[in-house]
């Protein structure tokens, strides 16, 4: 694929996901890095939120437990060729790399392969879920302000001239893994318009 293709390797990196989308072109094409002093590296290319690099810091003990995950699913064990489906009609490509020391593995990975392993399924889920990769590839939800009823007296367009605007999330302010910053409870500016302001 060529999305694959454009998704360079990061020889430093011990660990590294790369998707390169799939089929139906609407998957996120993007790679994720981590490195032994914990730095991750995010770099998207479409259909991601985020596009362009980004950088941010992994605790010690993510990096323990992100090397764990990849013992757990027995990844040097398993043949590069485990878990495609080369006569598929459509593809989910997600490639993984995992350098321990002098040793090197790349193992691609189609997770619409019926046939591929759960273990591959469970442990990109888990490079996801450690690298906090949501950041960048899904747009934070914005809730939105409820309905506003005008006051005795007061017209719809003098009412609705006085709400707030909207507050932009910055994804790139949440670089620090270890702060662990719930994006989904960012408060939504409209939403805490003041209702007693409103009083005629």
């Amino acid at each position: 694929m060529k999305q694959l293709a454009a998704m360079t390797e990061t020889p430093d990196a011990i660990v590294q996901l790369r998707r390169a989308g799939c089929s139906s072109g609407v998957c996120p094409v993007y790679s994720v890095s981590v490195f032994l002093d914990g730095t991750v590296v995010y770099e998207g290319r479409s259909n991601v939120a985020v596009v362009g690099k980004q950088r941010a810091k992994l605790p010690a003990d993510r990096v323990g437990q992100l090397v764990v995950a990849m013992q757990d699913a027995r990844f040097l064990d398993n043949p590069e060729n485990c878990c495609s489906c080369p006569a598929a009609d459509q593809a989910n490509i997600v490639v993984i790399d995992y350098r321990p020391g002098q040793v090197q593995k790349t193992i691609v990975h189609d997770q619409a392969c019926e046939s591929a392993p759960v273990a591959m399924n469970m442990l990109t889920s888990t490079i996801e879920r450690l690298t906090a990769v949501e950041r960048w590839t899904t747009a934070p939800l914005v809730p939105r302000a409820p309905p506003h009823v005008s006051p005795p007296g007061r017209t719809p367009s003098a009412t609705m001239s006085a709400a707030e605007p909207t507050e932009t999330v910055d994804l790139a302010a949440t670089a620090d893994l270890a702060a662990t910053t719930d994006l989904a409870a960012t408060t939504d500016v409209a939403a805490t318009t003041d209702l007693a302001a409103t009083t005629p």
